[in-house]
């Protein structure tokens, strides 16, 4: 049995909503992605090692399977089968991100703001990642000013320059001699955001 549906086949899930294919506005139960969806863990079983379908360092090639396999929009379910959306069009981004208002709600990370609560005396915060409503909004308007400044932006050129160069010489020294391949550049672009930031 697959578990993979074609995007134009007619879908039918346990809530009984039957979902036809050519119909511009679609029930959210109709939104196609991978089946099924067990108790717990959501169709997050597809990420796990030897009984899944994807390898969790290769992210990207998940994505594009799921895009071939449901198309544009997708919808997968994790812990406690909480719904994820996945867009793939930037005209999709675009209408997401103007419909969001001025106050968008996303999900939080739950490790990092427990985290930051339970340690009250080093963060003042949940940190402007994790804020949500209007505290997110006060926040993020003190920090717009530098952020959108192109004058900022130009500022630090040559220190990310620097930092660029370094990565590019970091890559040439963990690559394997022989092959000239990464195992394992995950690790390395990790510590290339961290020294960016």
């Amino acid at each position: 049995m697959s578990f993979d549906k074609p995007v134009n086949q007619i879908l039918s899930d346990s809530t009984g909503i039957v979902c036809e294919k050519n119909t511009a506005i679609k029930e959210f139960a109709c939104i196609p992605g991978p089946k099924p969806s067990l108790p717990l863990i959501g169709t997050g079983w597809q990420y796990f090692k030897y009984i899944g379908r994807y390898d969790l360092s290769k992210l990207h090639e998940a994505n594009q399977h799921k895009y071939h396999t449901y198309g544009p929009i997708l919808k997968e379910e994790y812990q406690w089968r909480k719904p994820i959306i996945h867009i793939f069009d930037p005209k999709d981004f675009e209408v997401v991100f103007r419909s969001q208002g001025k106050c968008p709600i996303r999900p939080a990370n739950e490790f990092v703001s427990h985290y930051r609560l339970n340690n009250a005396h080093k963060y003042p915060n949940v940190g402007l990642s994790n804020m949500m409503g209007e505290e997110w909004y006060q926040q993020r308007q003190l920090l717009a000013p530098a952020l959108m400044s192109l004058k900022a932006v130009q500022n630090h050129i040559p220190s990310q320059n620097a930092i660029c160069d370094d990565f590019m010489d970091y890559l040439w020294q963990i690559k394997d001699p022989i092959s000239n391949v990464l195992d394992d550049l995950s690790d390395a672009t990790y510590r290339l955001a961290l020294e960016s930031i």
